[in-house]
């Protein structure tokens, strides 16, 4: 369970370094709190 966690932690952080890589880190960040923003 403690590898798994990891593992999962590892692929959401290197899926969210190969999109700011081809979009731009100003681009996703403004897209991540988009959708933090509108959540509830």
């Amino acid at each position: 369970m403690f590898i798994d966690f990891y593992q999962d932690m590892a692929l959401g952080h290197f899926t969210i370094k190969r999109l700011e890589q081809k979009y731009g880190f100003d681009h996703i960040k403004k897209e991540y709190n988009n959708i933090v923003n509108n959540r509830n």
